[in-house]
């Protein structure tokens, strides 16, 4: 595949999400580790690296308890994902009975140390939260940390929106709201490409 390395960015959903984030920090390890090694024929430079993310309601800290992460819902326990749902993607991604400690950064980029996060991520990311969500509370921390150690972040929650608000199949009726925040999302993407290719 005739791939553009200068040219890459990434973006995922909830636990896609996660994926999208966790990757892009086994991959700086693994430059690292290929950087270390005497006779590597690889660089930094020539290696993928993505320059801009999206993330939507992101899973960032499976070290909370699925309870915790309920109860800190701002729009209450009831606007939460059922049980069934949240206990399927647990079984789904933990793979119980779990194998692996719920704190790996891996797992959790939340509990990252902060030069992990510096290395692994691009500098350009856009994070969009849902206002009812229990995801929310982690994701504005993640928000807020990623600006502190100086990404340039943009986004902002969804308000009056559940997890997964913009996910719904609906074949007799466009969703506008979602349309309207996706082009602002990716419109950030974009910018840093056109910058690069000027």
């Amino acid at each position: 595949m005739d791939l553009d390395n200068s040219n890459m960015a990434s973006s995922g959903f909830s636990s896609g999400w996660n994926l999208c984030f966790t990757v892009l920090l086994r991959l700086e390890a693994e430059i690292s580790k290929l950087s270390d090694e005497a006779l590597n024929p690889h660089s930094e430079t020539n290696m993928a690296k993505a320059h801009a993310l999206a993330c939507w309601y992101p899973s960032v800290d499976y070290a909370r308890s699925r309870a915790k992460r309920r109860a800190s819902n701002p729009g209450g326990v009831g606007r939460s994902l059922p049980y069934f749902f949240t206990e399927l993607f647990d079984v789904s991604y933990l793979h119980y009975p779990r194998a692996i400690s719920t704190d790996d950064p891996y797992l959790s980029p939340a509990v990252a140390p902060d030069s992990t996060l510096i290395a692994g991520l691009p500098t350009n990311i856009a994070l969009y939260t849902c206002e009812w969500d229990q995801l929310f509370v982690e994701g504005e921390a993640i928000h807020a940390r990623l600006d502190s150690l100086g990404k340039q972040i943009m986004g902002r929650p969804v308000h009056g929106v559940p997890h997964g608000w913009d996910r719904a199949p609906n074949p007799f009726k466009a969703n506008l709201k979602a349309a309207l925040v996706y082009r602002e999302a990716y419109s950030k993407p974009r910018r840093v490409f056109d910058t690069q290719g000027a």
